[in-house]
């Protein structure tokens, strides 16, 4: 790992940002994704996490309506919690008026989301700055999280993604500061982001061993035994609440049982779940036609060119990221149905996509600071290309290209053979099985952003099908005509809530919007008075460089330690 000098010991990347600037990143991206909000309401898996705070603000009780009868949810009960203001403000406007619930709920079941992703987007930001970056690069840094990777389609829908990505991102921040230095209300912390991410989705508990062993790493290192140990009570205080949580919502699901999770027993699901070879599955994530992050989040590129240059200079963040990050990536790696699909691209990849995107932006900063032209323009390249797969993707909910896709699938290649798939068919079809995967997790036929790119383009164009039809993906592979494309292409369903406000309601909507677009003003305005004063675009303030470690790199950090 690192000699005695490594850079995240060093106070000198403490994050100084004020109040203002604080209020500012989070309004301005809270606002940001109101304005961009989804008019779809929740459906499929992030049904039935809504249906539990529904249930709860409407009926009183975590049972959900399922088949005639009454269940639970399967996942932890904190991705429906975080809908319970949604809902209660649905609620509170609808008042039982099914015409204006219409319009309400999607807006209102999508607002938890956009909570803890505008937070998670925050705590990045201050992470940066923990780290040396200078607010400017920073705040850039910040940008890009929160326009060009996956991170805001997620925010869009009631899935639990944004939640597990927030988590992931205050428990990786959390843990650095702690090996940095062990304080009680850092390791409080540590324990409150350990039980959000836990409690977000139970798979996260793989990345709690190796947190343990860099930390372990750390006292062995620095001899402060005494101090670690008492930060260990501290984080385990800080995780105690959420414990209590995880119990209560198990035994309320289960009859009494606290260690009834909602999913299959661990020997069941090694029997049918994880059945994929690991380097198959790796491989896949990264670099499938259909699914690979790089293609879903291209930033990502330029933060993997920078592992490097994070070997020498931050060890230790690199070691926090393979002990953490890595077991849960295998874990997916092993699930026969790792692209988590039906969705759009890698979404069981999504909570990596902020600690990993914090490796590139030190290369940012460094850039702005040596006013490297080329690195600049690879970034803004990047940042252009993500943002253009975000609005793609946002254009239309994703599930309308799946669906025409199947459909095109079936007419072209034929209706597969699933008697020998092992999950059971259901309505002609096998939802997490190859059969019906195979061609948007494989083909370039059927690939997601291409097809949404050039469903997009043309529209924006006002192309009729007959122009729109000449380059579409699938003429590249066959001169077969299918109408449910055609269909598809002249019915755009546009994914934008404010859409769905017309005749007598417009005029609530242009309100709605107004408010929206004054809160991402306001936001930043806070924003950039935030950021007078403190570090300039890639220039340190004189007195962080007065504290800066002499004989440091570029960006203040200590000399690459010995061995």
């Amino acid at each position: 790992m690192s000699g005695a000098q490594d850079a995240l010991s060093s106070r000198s990347g403490r994050p100084r940002s004020s109040r203002w600037l604080s209020a500012g990143v989070f309004l301005t991206i809270l606002f940001a994704y109101l304005i961009g909000e989804s008019r779809t309401p929740p459906y499929i898996d992030s049904r039935q996490i809504y249906d539990v705070a529904e249930s709860l603000i409407y009926r009183g009780t975590v049972q959900i309506p399922a088949g005639g009868g009454v269940g639970y949810a399967q996942q932890p009960f904190l991705p429906s919690a975080i809908h319970l203001p949604g809902v209660a403000l649905r609620k509170a406007i609808a008042a039982g008026n099914p015409e204006v619930d219409k319009l309400v709920k999607p807006l209102t079941s999508h607002i938890g989301s956009q909570i803890v992703g505008a937070i998670g987007c925050l705590v990045f930001f201050r992470l940066l700055l923990f780290l040396g970056v200078s607010a400017g690069a920073a705040s850039l840094g910040t940008l890009v999280l929160v326009f060009a990777t996956l991170l805001p389609i997620y925010t869009r829908t009631a899935w639990s993604e944004a939640l597990q990505a927030a988590g992931f991102i205050g428990f990786f921040s959390s843990l650095l500061r702690l090996y940095a230095e062990p304080r009680r209300g850092t390791a409080l912390w540590l324990g409150a982001w350990a039980g959000v991410l836990v409690n977000a989705k139970y798979v996260f508990a793989a990345a709690l061993p190796g947190a343990l062993l860099l930390l372990a790493y750390r006292v062995l290192r620095s001899r402060q035994v005494r101090a670690y140990l008492v930060a260990g009570l501290w984080t385990c205080a800080g995780g105690a609440p959420f414990l209590a949580i995880a119990i209560w919502y198990n035994r309320a699901r289960s009859g009494g049982s606290v260690v009834d999770t909602g999913y299959a027993p661990v020997q069941t699901l090694v029997v049918s779940v994880f059945r994929e070879e690991l380097w198959l599955g790796l491989w896949s994530q990264f670099f499938a036609l259909g699914k690979s992050i790089f293609l879903y989040s291209p930033p990502l590129v330029l933060a993997v060119l920078a592992l490097p240059r994070l070997r020498r200079t931050r060890p230790a963040h690199l070691w926090a990221l393979l002990l953490t990050v890595g077991p849960v990536l295998c874990v997916y790696a092993k699930f026969a149905y790792w692209a988590g699909d039906w969705c759009w691209g890698p979404r069981y990849q999504l909570f990596l996509v902020a600690p990993v995107l914090a490796l590139g932006v030190s290369s940012l900063h460094d850039a702005i600071r040596r006013r490297r032209s080329v690195v600049l323009a690879a970034w803004a390249g990047v940042f252009c290309l993500g943002l253009w797969v975000q609005v793609a993707g946002a254009s239309q909910y994703w599930d309308h290209f799946i669906r025409v896709s199947k459909n095109v699938q079936t007419q072209w290649l034929g209706a597969p053979n699933r008697r020998g798939a092992f999950v059971p068919e259901l309505r002609g079809q096998c939802d997490p099985c190859f059969e019906d995967l195979y061609a948007r997790t494989y083909t370039p036929a059927f690939q997601p952003i291409e097809a949404h790119g050039w469903y997009l383009r043309h529209h924006l164009r006002s192309h009729p099908w007959a122009v729109a039809a000449q380059d579409m993906p699938l003429r590249r592979y066959t001169s077969l005509d299918f109408d449910i494309v055609k269909r598809w292409y002249e019915n755009p369903a546009w994914d934008w809530w404010k859409l769905g406000f017309v005749g007598r309601y417009k005029s609530a909507g242009d309100v709605l919007l107004v408010v929206f677009v004054a809160g991402l003003l306001a936001g930043g305005a806070m924003w950039l008075r935030g950021l007078r004063g403190r570090w300039g675009l890639g220039r340190r303030s004189p007195a962080a460089s007065a504290t800066a470690p002499q004989g440091g790199g570029a960006n203040g950090e200590a000399p690459a330690p010995t061995t």
